[in-house]
C-alpha cells in the first residue's frame, strides 16, 4: 500500500511499456528497487519526494531506493510510449557507483538518448526470455549509459527522506487509528506547520486527503478478499467513523 512489499521481494523485476492512458494513480509509495521511466512519446507526470514534473518526449526519470513516489498518465489524449523499469537490488548489487552516488531525478533530452532507447526497446522486445543472468547484464549496461548521460549526484550531499518514510510506515500500520497533524506532531517530535508542509511536500496531498486513499485501498482491498462482510464492519476496521464516510470517500478516492 505505502511500502511496496512486491518490488522487494527477491529478484524481483518488472519491465513494461504504457501506450495508453491509465487513470489509475497509486498512493505515494517507496521500495528498495531502482525505478526507471523512459518516455519515447506523449506526455507523463511524476512525483518524487512531492516534487511533481510532466515528462516530455525524451526525458528520463530515475528513483533510486526508499524514494516516495508516484506516477501516472497526464490525460487520455494523444500518442504515449513510456518503458518503466523496476529492478531489484540483486539486478545492480555490482554497480559500487550506486552505494556513493544516484542520478539525477530528471534528465531532459540530450545527445545519447537514442542510445539508450535503442538498448531499452531491444530488451523490451525479448524480456519473455531474459533470464537472471541476461537481466543483470542489461540493467547494469542500462545503468551504464545513464551514468555517462544524466547529471550524478554525491549521495552524501542528498537531503534523506527518513522522516517521510517513517511516517509512511506509521500510517500504513495504523491507519484503523485516529491519526492527526497533530498525533503526528507528538509522535515524531515535528512542529505541527512543519509537518504539514513536509506531507504535502512529499505526497502531494495533505494528510486528510492521503489518509482517506490509504483507508479506501485497504478497504478495497479487504472486500475482494471477504464479500460477504458487512460494509460498515470493514468501514470500522479501516478507521472510517461511518459507513456513509466511508462510501464518501470511495466515491471521490476509489
Amino acid at each position: 500500500m505505502l511500502y511496496e512489499k512486491k518490488a522487494d521481494e527477491k529478484r524481483h523485476f518488472l519491465f513494461d511499456k504504457y501506450t495508453t492512458y491509465h487513470p489509475y494513480v497509486p498512493l505515494p509509495h517507496y521500495h528498495s528497487s531502482i525505478e526507471i521511466f523512459i518516455l519515447e512519446k506523449g506526455e507523463y507526470w511524476v512525483t518524487v519526494e512531492g516534487e511533481r514534473r510532466k515528462l516530455a518526449e525524451g526525458d528520463i526519470a530515475f528513483i533510486d531506493r526508499f524514494t516516495p513516489h508516484t506516477s501516472g498518465s497526464v490525460d487520455g489524449s494523444g500518442e504515449l510510449s513510456l518503458y518503466v523499469l523496476v529492478a531489484g537490488s540483486e539486478y545492480f548489487d555490482n554497480v559500487r557507483w550506486l552505494d556513493r552516488q544516484t542520478l539525477a531525478t530528471y534528465t531532459e533530452r540530450r545527445e545519447g538518448f537514442e542510445d539508450i532507447l535503442a538498448l531499452t526497446s531491444l530488451a523490451h522486445s525479448i524480456r519473455e526470455r531474459l533470464d537472471d543472468e541476461a537481466r543483470c547484464g542489461f540493467i547494469r549496461m542500462l545503468l551504464g549509459l545513464l551514468h555517462g548521460y544524466a547529471d550524478i549526484r554525491d549521495k552524501s550531499r542528498e537531503r534523506g527522506n527518513h522522516a517521510v518514510i517513517e511516517i509512511m510506515k506509521y500510517v500504513s500500520a495504523s491507519y484503523s487509528e485516529k491519526i492527526t497533524l497533530e498525533s503526528l506532531s507528538d509522535k515524531f517530535g515535528y512542529e505541527k506547520t512543519y509537518l504539514s508542509k513536509m506531507i504535502n511536500r512529499a505526497f502531494g496531498m495533505n494528510l486528510r486527503e492521503y489518509l482517506n486513499r490509504v483507508r479506501v485501498s485497504a478497504a478495497k482491498l479487504e472486500r475482494q478478499k471477504n464479500p460477504n462482510k458487512a460494509i460498515y464492519k470493514i468501514a470500522e476496521e479501516c478507521g472510517f467513523e461511518s459507513e456513509n464516510t466511508f462510501y464518501r470517500a470511495l466515491k471521490r478516492y476509489g
